[in-house]
């Protein structure tokens, strides 16, 4: 794609591997000894693409809203309390529903104060 990497990409990929883990198939939580099931997540679709497919596919889950609110439907009934926090996150994260092109210093901040919230929630 062409941008130079900033930590802020590293952020971003921070909410990409949580909402994966929280769309891991049929996971019941810790004791399940089955563990997630990958097979059935919209990743495995994703990983069927070419980096600019990739790209596209993200893009478009971040820019409409009412898309990743659905994104919620793939969330395993161990995970559906973080829904509303993956929500905010993803509004932190991409404000506006745009990835962010350049360096942002309080982002890290942001989401370390949301998770924090989170935590003491659930």
């Amino acid at each position: 794609m062409g941008r130079t990497a900033i930590f802020t990409h590293d952020l971003e990929s921070f909410f990409w591997v949580l909402l994966r883990l929280c769309t891991g198939g049929d996971y019941k939580g810790p004791g399940d000894d089955q563990g997630p099931d990958w097979d059935d997540t919209l990743f495995v679709e994703w990983q069927r693409l070419d980096f600019s497919e990739l790209a596209d596919a993200k893009a478009y889950m971040i820019s409409d809203a009412a898309d990743f609110v659905r994104s919620a439907e793939l969330f395993t009934p161990f995970y559906e309390p973080v829904i509303p926090w993956m929500n905010k996150l993803h509004k932190i994260v991409f404000p506006g529903g745009e990835a962010r092109s350049v360096q942002d210093t309080s982002l890290y901040d942001e989401m370390i104060k949301l998770l924090r919230e989170a935590s003491k929630s659930l």
